[in-house]
C-alpha cells in the first residue's frame, strides 16, 4: 500500500470502525513459495489483547494449508475508491490519481478446532441468516 502520512488516519476507533463496516476481507498468507489470498467476511473484535477478526475458511485449501505452515498474516480491508482526473487539479499536466480507503492488519492466524469451528460457522450464519425463519439457519444444516 502506498502510505502518505497526511492520509492516514490516526483516529484507531474510526480505523476500527471502518473494519467492522467492511467486514468482507482479504486474507493474505504465503505458503513458502507464493503468497495466498482467500475473500472471507469476517467479525472485529476488540478487547484488552488488542484486535482480533474471526471468519471461516475451509480445510485441505490451498490457502488453508499455507495458514498451516505459516501463521503469519495479512487482512485488507477495503472500501469505497476511485479515479481522480488531473483535470480538475490546478495544474493538470500531471499524472492522475486513485482515491481510496482500506486498512491493512498483520499478524498472526489462529487455527480452530472442530468445535471452535462450528461456533464461528453459528454465529457467522446467525448474523446473515434468521435463525427462526430462515431455510438457511445454521440449526438446519446437516451435521457433517
Amino acid at each position: 500500500m502506498y502510505k502518505n502520512s497526511q492520509f492516514e488516519e490516526k483516529d484507531a476507533d474510526k480505523v476500527l470502525a471502518f473494519m467492522k463496516a467492511h467486514s468482507f476481507i482479504t486474507l493474505i498468507g504465503y505458503d513458502g513459495e507464493f503468497p495466498v489470498a482467500t475473500q472471507i467476511p469476517v467479525h472485529v473484535y476488540q478487547d484488552e489483547n488488542g484486535i482480533r477478526l474471526v471468519g471461516h475458511i475451509m480445510k485441505k485449501t490451498d490457502h488453508h494449508l499455507a495458514y498451516a505452515k505459516n501463521e503469519n498474516v495479512m487482512a485488507l480491508f477495503t472500501g469505497a475508491h476511485s479515479y481522480v482526473s488531473a483535470s480538475v487539479y490546478e495544474n493538470p499536466a500531471v499524472a492522475s490519481t486513485w482515491n481510496y480507503s482500506s486498512v491493512q492488519c498483520k499478524g498472526k492466524i489462529k487455527l480452530m478446532n472442530e468445535e471452535e469451528t462450528r461456533m464461528v460457522i453459528k454465529h457467522l450464519t446467525d448474523s446473515f441468516e434468521d435463525p427462526k425463519t430462515s431455510p438457511a439457519a445454521f440449526h438446519k444444516m446437516d451435521d457433517a
